[in-house]
């Protein structure tokens, strides 16, 4: 039998289901676990989302309300689709029922009235789900880092620890007695039966495969909760593991614009899902000159330096891409071994003594370049209360706290005019390396395609000459430093920051719920024949 012209409303049929496409982000939960099916419309590159519930059909439409969204049985496709390629506009959301019935929810959005106030007082103090590393080590900066934030939002936000998450380790048990006694109470009061579990998950994790491990341990497979990953890279291509969590974490929260260049630029995500957020410090009770006598100072911590000499300090991890090479070399190039000038590197030479890494790479032995040993906490602040000046000229930086830090205790700063410290240094305030050219980057295990700052040996000479030979001028450097990290990275106004962003996804959060409930009441209202169906 030979089908006769089709109807009006089942043209208007196949051109709605064709013309919706299901690429919209989803504000909640994962990407999403209900039963559903891409399908891909024939003759077209069309692609429609196909949903086997109600519910499904609610939960996503509710999150993108701005959205014309379809929700159809999959047992009804062919008959809907029937081959054809549709085009219109302004079209209505609508559920397909069991019988196959089209329910029209058009202008259920717009018209539902919200309990802001309601919402506004419960999100005055969300609730939080925080997972990072706290074991110091390798991810000793994301642990600094992390007190640092935990600590300064504790006040105004309830926060849980997922039961991964360990704070019996000894980087905690350095720290102050006060965020130790934090930290323990918070874990130990994440698991009490009566609080309802988070929607918010935030991660200091690198969103990368151990990230989602991270996340799998903290969440069990029913809980939707919104994904926020604070995250930070040091080159223009972020590791390739971090692609695949593009599409399950709904917000990146990176410390610079810079940072937020990369993921938006190089990756296309949109400007919306990635927030700067900045490193904050306490530079009135930890990070603060004037509670350290320079001399006493000098005296427990550079136990070998000489009366007058002149100190540069560095701090870093061992690795390439903190340019090391480059700074030993600046170093022995432009100091004549007359001249009373130092260099001490805080850090740990894994293969050899530093003396024989600087015999390698300079061609002689130096030994104004010297090595100190790990400090304890009580200790670190006076590193840079006895030194005259700092150097981190790396090749690049997700934030570069220890760049922070000296600039919060006065020190003149050389750095370089690159990647996250450009978030928090200007020509007011630092001595910057000026950068030309970039090349490959050398990151083990990283994307081959990354770059990085190029590190020049003689525009780094020229910089740690001018701090030396004028040092009134680089110690009026440093005072500028500490007041713009006093007036603008305090753990106060970062933590102003955090909080902020946790309300808005708490009262976004809230809202959808409220729609969500709305907009079912009504579908079910005329599903069930108090409203006209097609």
């Amino acid at each position: 039998m030979s089908a006769g012209p089709k109807s009006p409303i089942r043209s208007a049929w196949v051109i709605a289901v064709c013309i919706i496409c299901y690429t919209f982000t989803l504000a909640f939960g994962p990407a999403p676990t209900v039963s559903s099916n891409i399908v891909r419309h024939q003759g077209t590159d069309k692609e429609h989302l196909v949903l086997n519930e109600l519910d499904d059909c609610v939960d996503l439409w509710t999150r993108t309300p701005q959205t014309s969204t379809v929700c159809i049985k999959r047992q009804h496709l062919t008959a809907l689709f029937g081959g054809q390629e549709g085009h219109a506009h302004g079209l209505n959301t609508m559920f397909v029922n069991e019988s196959g019935s089209r329910i029209d929810v058009s202008g259920t959005a717009g018209d539902i009235d919200i309990d802001w106030a309601a919402i506004h007082a419960k999100c005055e103090r969300p609730s939080v789900l925080w997972d990072a590393p706290l074991d110091g080590g390798l991810t000793a900066g994301l642990a600094t880092e992390a007190v640092s934030l935990i600590s300064s939002i504790a006040p105004n936000v309830t926060l849980h620890f997922p039961e991964h998450m360990n704070v019996d380790t000894d980087f905690v048990d350095e720290l102050p007695y006060q965020h130790q006694r934090l930290l323990k109470r918070i874990k130990a009061q994440s698991y009490a039966p009566s609080r309802p579990p988070p929607a918010i998950y935030v991660s200091q994790w690198a969103p990368g495969s151990l990230f989602r491990t991270k996340l799998d341990q903290a969440r069990s497979p029913s809980e939707a909760m919104f994904i926020v990953s604070r995250a930070m890279y040091e080159a223009t291509r972020v590791p390739t593991d971090w692609i695949p969590n593009f599409s399950l974490i709904h917000e990146y929260w990176v410390p610079s614009e810079w940072n937020r260049r990369v993921l938006t630029k190089e990756y296309g995500l949109d400007n919306e899902r990635v927030h700067v957020v900045e490193e904050g410090l306490d530079a009135q009770n930890h990070f603060n000159p004037h509670l350290f006598s320079k001399s006493k100072a000098r005296s427990k911590v550079y136990l070998d330096a000489k009366e007058g000499e002149f100190i540069f300090l560095s701090t870093f991890k061992w690795e390439e891409r903190k340019a090391w090479k480059q700074l030993i070399q600046a170093f022995v190039q432009e100091f004549e071994e007359s001249e009373p000038v130092t260099l001490y590197l805080r850090t740990s030479t894994p293969y050899s003594t530093l003396n024989t890494i600087v015999q390698v790479e300079t061609g002689k032995e130096d030994s104004r370049i010297r090595l100190l040993p790990h400090q304890h906490t009580s200790q670190y602040q006076q590193m840079f209360a006895g030194a005259d000046a700092f150097v981190l000229a790396s090749h690049g930086e997700g934030w570069g706290r220890p760049i922070a830090e000296a600039m919060a205790m006065g020190l003149p700063v050389i750095t370089t005019n690159w990647s996250g410290p450009t978030q928090f240094t200007s020509d007011d305030v630092a001595l910057l390396l000026p950068v030309s050219t970039l090349e490959k980057a050398d990151i083990p295990g990283g994307p081959s395609d990354a770059e990085w700052a190029l590190v020049d040996v003689v525009k780094l000479r020229a910089l740690l000459r001018r701090v030396y030979s004028h040092q009134d001028e680089a110690r009026a450097l440093g005072h500028a430093a500490r007041q713009h990290m006093l007036d603008n990275f305090s753990e106060e106004a970062i933590a102003r920051q955090v909080t902020n962003g946790l309300r808005r996804i708490c009262e976004q959060h809230e809202s959808q719920k409220q729609r969500q409930v709305a907009i079912k009441s009504r579908i079910k209202y005329k599903q069930n024949g108090l409203h006209a169906a097609c």
